[in-house]
C-alpha cells in the first residue's frame, strides 16, 4: 500500500508533465509580441519598434527541491522584426530571442488544486541575437545597446502576460471539480 506522500508525489508527476506545461505557457504567451517604441543610442536618438512571432515553448524538468517541489524550465523562442528610425531614415533588422521561465509546482488545499508558480523573468533569462549586415550593421553598431533594450522590453511584455487573467486560469488547476466530475461518471448506474 502506498503512503499518502507517495501517492501525492506520483499524482503530481502524472498530472504535471512537460507537455502540459508547454500547453499552459503557450496559452499564456499567445502567438505574437509587439514591443516599443523604445529609444536607443546616445540620448535615445533612435526609435525601435519590434513585431514578432512566439514559437512553441519547450519544457524540461529541473532539479526538484528536498521538500518535493517539482521545478521546470520552459524556453520560449521569439522571432522579431525590428524597425529602427534614426535621423529620418528607417533600417530593418531581425532578432532571435529565447526567454527562459522558471516554474515550480505546488499544491493548495482550499480549493484542492495544483498551482504552477512562474517566476517573473529577469533580463539575464533571455538570449538575444540581433542580425544585421552592411550599412544596417554599421548603424546598429553606432546605436549600441539595442539587445539590452530588447531584453528589457521583452521581459516587461512577458511580465504583463503573467499578470493576465489567462495566466491565472492556466496556472491554477482546480482538482476538486475534476474529482467530482469523474466520481459522478464512475458511480452513475447505466439506464435500464
Amino acid at each position: 500500500m502506498a503512503s499518502y506522500q507517495d501517492f501525492g508525489a506520483a499524482f503530481i508527476d502524472v498530472a504535471i508533465t512537460p507537455a502540459r506545461l508547454e500547453e499552459a505557457v503557450a496559452a499564456i504567451a499567445g502567438p505574437s509580441v509587439e514591443v516599443g517604441p523604445m529609444g536607443v543610442g546616445p540620448g535615445d536618438a533612435a526609435s525601435v519598434v519590434a513585431h514578432g512571432t512566439i514559437g512553441a515553448p519547450t519544457a524540461k524538468t529541473s532539479a526538484s527541491d528536498p521538500d518535493g517541489t517539482r521545478r521546470f524550465v520552459v524556453a520560449i523562442p521569439v522571432e522579431l522584426k525590428l524597425t529602427v528610425r534614426v535621423a529620418g531614415t528607417t533600417h530593418r533588422f531581425g532578432a532571435s530571442v529565447v526567454a527562459r521561465l522558471h516554474l515550480a509546482v505546488r499544491t493548495a488545499v482550499i480549493p484542492l488544486a495544483l498551482v504552477i508558480d512562474i517566476a517573473p523573468p529577469q533580463v539575464f533569462d533571455l538570449e538575444v541575437e540581433v542580425r544585421a549586415s552592411g550599412v544596417a550593421a554599421k548603424v546598429l553598431g553606432r546605436l549600441g545597446n539595442v539587445d539590452n533594450k530588447i531584453r528589457k522590453e521583452v521581459v516587461n511584455f512577458i511580465a504583463g502576460r503573467l499578470e493576465s487573467d489567462a495566466a491565472r486560469a492556466a496556472t491554477v488547476i482546480d482538482i476538486s471539480r475534476q474529482i467530482d466530475s469523474v466520481w459522478h461518471q464512475a458511480v452513475s448506474l447505466p439506464e435500464r
